[in-house]
């Protein structure tokens, strides 16, 4: 009889989790056997959707709790699925067989979507496998693919879901008569994002209402005229970003101060054409604005006026001014501003260091929390050290000039030992020395991205 029960019991370990022939994998499995489901689910929750396609085949059990974690899989992103996979494969890229197979286990149940080219293999037959079977998807995202017929009908049928739709730097084949037709479909669309997009015109956008945000940076064929019917529209938009497009231009800035009362956020990088005085003052009239991004002309003063009228309303938490003058009416309006929170000021000449201490004494920029200071050239660590003094809600510190010299981390680590978050710099030296290196490494209290040789900012 006991002879009988044990060979029933190793037919159910067997049964439970197969294959199972060497000893140490008996030993193991057995081990695995007196986790319960919870626990195991608990650690493939650190696995990718890759992970869990291979676990399938160890045994049933692994193979429906991997079904299990499908089914709360909200967010597939390819690009940092493919990251994942370079650091632990020669093959770096993601392949069609890929591409099929995870579309087949987390189709329904994805919510976000992000792709783009570089993260896969033989992209010129792929886009339609990667939309294929995400049939509940709210949030797409796109990224250099070339958009072709096929696509579009899949796009089609998409779009009556989507809330937000990001098609960057993509390419369109065929007549923009087919984009207008796929977002008529988007009834749901809230956000849409069209940067890098050179081929389109604004004609698509024309038929689109209930819009909250949208991106048009670095289109340069939108027309004015189908950008006006596009604000018409959607007088609620809330955020517009047209930096490096055409549309970067007085007129269009009477358009936004004309029909979008309620915009919170505008972003107009590069001037496509000269401003006026009058082109910056129609936006002073704009009170629910928070965030506000303008390039300004070195010799142009007369942007003051503009930012002197928003401070009375004072609900801007975010400002950037772009290779503007900076006078003692620009220190007066930002020391104004109760709720800012964000202040870039890069390529500004005459910037110094008496201006920062100044802002810094300022009750209301005590509350900062991001200061970008790049490229000033009279910015010494005088005035950076008083900023940081002074501002202890500081997060993030951009800056590099010829005058701000690596000293500055010795001087401000003594002054960041009390403070309860981490301050984060950006700087472009490209030589740390070990001493300063030797105070970083495993300091709590900051964190130092430097240039690399190659171009690129790294954390220390």
């Amino acid at each position: 009889m006991k002879r009988l029960i044990d060979v029933e019991d190793s037919q159910e370990t067997d049964e439970a989790c197969e294959p199972a022939q060497e000893p140490n994998a008996i030993n193991s499995n057995l081990a695995l056997d007196v986790l319960d489901d919870d626990c195991l689910l608990s650690i493939f929750s650190h696995l990718n959707v890759l992970h869990l396609i291979e676990l399938e085949k160890v045994c049933r059990r692994f193979k429906a709790l991997a079904q299990r974690m499908y089914k709360i899989q909200r967010v597939l992103d390819y690009e940092e699925l493919s990251d994942q996979k370079s650091k632990e494969t020669v093959q770096v890229r993601i392949v069609l067989r890929e591409v099929r197979n995870i579309s087949a286990r987390l189709g329904p149940y994805v919510r976000t979507l992000k792709a783009q080219t570089c993260s896969f293999y033989n992209i010129d037959c792929i886009l339609s496998d990667i939309l294929k079977g995400f049939s509940n998807l709210e949030n797409l995202h796109l990224n250099m693919f070339d958009i072709t017929q096929v696509s579009f009908a899949m796009l089609s049928e998409m779009f009556a879901k989507l809330k937000v739709i990001e098609l960057e730097n993509c390419r369109f084949s065929g007549r923009m008569e087919r984009i207008k037709a796929c977002l008529q479909h988007a009834t749901q669309l809230e956000i849409l994002n069209l940067s890098g997009n050179d081929s389109i015109s604004g004609y698509c956008l024309t038929d689109l209402r209930n819009i909250k945000e949208i991106n048009l940076s670095s289109c340069f064929a939108i027309e004015l005229f189908h950008f006006t019917q596009f604000c018409q529209n959607n007088p609620g938009l809330k955020r517009l970003n047209i930096s490096y497009s055409c549309l970067t231009n007085g007129a269009t800035l009477r358009v936004v101060a004309n029909h979008l009362q309620s915009i919170e956020s505008l972003i107009v990088r590069y001037n496509h054409e000269p401003r006026t005085p009058i082109d910056y003052n129609i936006l002073r009239n704009l009170r629910c604005l928070k965030v506000l991004e303008l390039d300004v002309a070195p010799d142009n003063f007369t942007f003051d006026t503009c930012l002197a009228r928003l401070a009375v309303w004072n609900a801007l938490q975010h400002v950037a001014i772009y290779s503007g003058p900076f006078t003692q009416n620009t220190l007066h309006s930002l020391c104004s501003l109760r709720e800012l929170r964000v202040l870039k000021l890069p390529h500004n000449r005459n910037l110094s260091d008496e201006n920062l201490i100044q802002m810094s004494f300022a009750k209301n920029f005590h509350g900062l929390q991001e200061l970008h200071i790049n490229h000033c050239d009279h910015i010494t660590n005088r005035g950076i050290v008083e900023v940081i003094r002074r501002c202890r809600d500081l997060r993030r510190l951009k800056l590099y000039g010829e005058n701000i010299t690596n000293n500055l981390i010795s001087q401000i680590l003594p002054i960041l030992q009390d403070r309860p978050a981490t301050l984060e710099v950006v700087a472009l030296w490209k030589m740390i020395p070990s001493k300063i290196r030797d105070q970083i490494r495993g300091n709590p209290k900051i964190k130092l991205y430097y240039l690399s040789e190659d171009g690129m900012f790294i954390l220390l």
